[in-house]
């Protein structure tokens, strides 16, 4: 059914890397020093187990698309590191500093094993996104607020447009 497959777009690793824990944590943890464990926690699984998990991934992705081009999409940073924010859920500044070097930290770690695979390319979408994470004037990346079933902290459809698609139109043009 995929052999005839000739391109596969792909965004893994965060939700591998419990990076979805992560930020439930740190959005409702009592201490900054909390969040900053629990981030630093999910760095090392990150850089230690995450390789191995996404080599998994994209063996099977070759098996099941052998002709294909796979384009794997990066990790946005999840905030603006602006001193307020209009979503009332949304974690402090200290906080959001630090879950955006997770964000990054999980990008590096996606972006070296992207270059493992042949026929794999890895495009950071961190250029497309800035200026409009959460706590933007215009943001792209869904708050804490949104109810489960929209994606806290997911793109909004803005985000998978203008962010995710305009990387991957840029990365073949």
């Amino acid at each position: 059914l995929f052999r005839s497959t000739d391109l596969v777009t792909i965004t893994i690793g965060g939700n591998d890397a419990g990076f979805a824990d992560v930020l439930r944590t740190c959005t409702v943890a009592a201490t900054d020093s909390v969040c900053i464990a629990t981030v630093d926690a999910a760095e090392e699984f990150a850089r230690t187990q995450l390789p191995g998990r996404l080599a998994q991934a994209y063996t099977a992705i070759r098996a099941a698309a052998p002709r294909a081009q796979v384009i794997v999409l990066g990790y946005p940073r999840l905030f603006e590191l602006t001193p307020g924010c209009a979503d009332p859920l949304t974690p402090d500044r200290t906080r959001r500093e630090k879950l955006n070097e997770g964000a990054d930290v999980i990008d590096s770690v996606i972006s070296k094993a992207v270059v493992q695979q042949p026929g794999f390319t890895f495009v950071d979408v961190r250029d497309e996104f800035a200026g409009h994470g959460v706590c933007s004037p215009d943001p792209w990346i869904n708050g804490p607020s949104v109810p489960t079933f929209v994606g806290p902290y997911h793109p909004t459809q803005q985000g998978y447009r203008d962010g995710y698609l305009a990387a991957l139109d840029a990365s073949s043009a």
